[in-house]
């Protein structure tokens, strides 16, 4: 049965109840409803969903969990970075207590990945594709995992932010984990230390799955989330990483290594690996071999100039792309170019800060860094 409510103060809201147990409610880009797990005594799973709407879906579908005590409203700072390069963000709402059931928020996780593309219909219809990952801070990291296990080769990506020990175990769990997984660690991180916490989540993975570990150097544990959110009252005081450069780092990584594996994008990965190198606070360590890439290092490599640039990009070719994009360090697409274009691209009205120009032919791709400047 769907319901139509009424306009109200210059926002539409629709709000759909639906026989498979979903509800909704839209406002612009947050979508808001209920999923029901009847498996588990119809357990209600309420989701805060996010995307774009500048951008044409389906998406690609990132389930967030949230840390101890906090909820789906903490994460607007991430959230936003992965809207922008093209995601649509499901925060669930589920185990925000004092008490909250790790093996739960872990099912919760794998239930909405499972579900949404398939049972989300009437206004939504269309908006989530088939492509999943499950994404999460400290609590949330672990239970990641837990969901990951569960899930098996229908998971695309896992990605945990300060991942947390959990009961059930998130280490024990990741021997069952077999989608590429990457792990974003701070070394101030006090709260779940990494040699205790990120490092045994980490190496605790099968030896087959394609793996990652970023070391944030002097990162912290709340830098993840939003600022004033009940985490910082367990760091007062520290003086580490900024929170803006840590999530600039945990999106850069996080973008693409979402992008690679939930898109089959290999120039992402080439970016990822570019980011890792050049970061002189990042130390990002890959241990799997990466699909879709070709590569061609005896060839002549392309560059631009100049770098810093303030107005007119030139390219310098002795290999002709097919094709080519700009994306910011948070994974955002700026400009497409292909040869008729000539090797000029005009970013005077861009932003300043860090760009990745991806090139690509059917024989190689390469990645260029350059900073716009104002």
């Amino acid at each position: 049965m769907n319901k139509l409510s009424s306009l109200l103060g210059g926002v539409f809201v629709l709000a759909l109840t639906m026989s498979h147990g979903i509800h909704q409610e839209i406002w612009g880009q947050q979508l808001e409803w209920t999923f029901v797990d009847e498996a588990r005594s119809s357990r209600d799973i309420p989701v805060f969903f996010k995307f774009d709407p500048d951008q044409t879906g389906p998406f690609p579908l990132v389930v967030l969990g949230h840390g101890f005590l906090m909820g789906p409203e903490d994460y607007d700072d991430m959230s936003g970075y992965l809207t922008e390069a093209g995601f649509a963000v499901a925060l669930l709402g589920t185990e925000t207590g004092l008490t909250p059931s790790h093996g739960d928020f872990g099912l919760d996780m794998a239930f909405v990945a499972n579900h949404a593309s398939a049972e989300v219909g009437g206004a939504l219809e269309g908006l989530i594709s088939n492509a999943t990952a499950l994404v999460g801070h400290s609590m949330g990291g672990g239970a990641s995992w837990l969901g990951a296990a569960e899930m098996g080769a229908s998971l695309g990506a896992v990605i945990g932010w300060a991942p947390a020990e959990t009961s059930p175990s998130a280490i024990a769990a990741a021997g069952n984990v077999t989608a590429p997984a990457l792990v974003i660690s701070g070394t101030g991180d006090a709260i779940t230390p990494p040699l205790s916490s990120h490092i045994p989540v980490y190496e605790s993975l099968p030896g087959t799955t394609c793996r990652g570990f970023a070391s944030l150097e002097n990162g912290s544990h709340c830098g993840y989330s939003d600022s004033g959110t009940l985490c910082d009252f367990g760091e007062l005081g520290f003086s580490g990483m900024s929170r803006e450069a840590q999530q600039a780092h945990t999106a850069a990584l996080t973008v693409g290594w979402l992008q690679h594996h939930l898109t089959g994008d290999p120039s992402a990965w080439i970016a990822l690996q570019s980011y890792g190198e050049e970061e002189d606070d990042v130390t990002l360590t890959l241990d799997c071999t990466p699909s879709l890439i070709a590569t061609a290092s005896h060839a002549p490599t392309a560059s631009c100039h100049p770098n810093p640039v303030q107005s007119t990009l030139h390219l310098e070719l002795p290999w002709l792309p097919e094709s080519a994009c700009i994306r910011s360090a948070s994974g955002r697409t700026f400009a497409t170019w292909s040869p008729t274009d000539g090797p000029t691209i005009d970013v005077s009205t861009w932003p300043a800060g860090l760009y990745f120009l991806h090139l690509v032919s059917l024989q190689r791709q390469q990645v260029l860094r350059f900073v716009k400047v104002h």
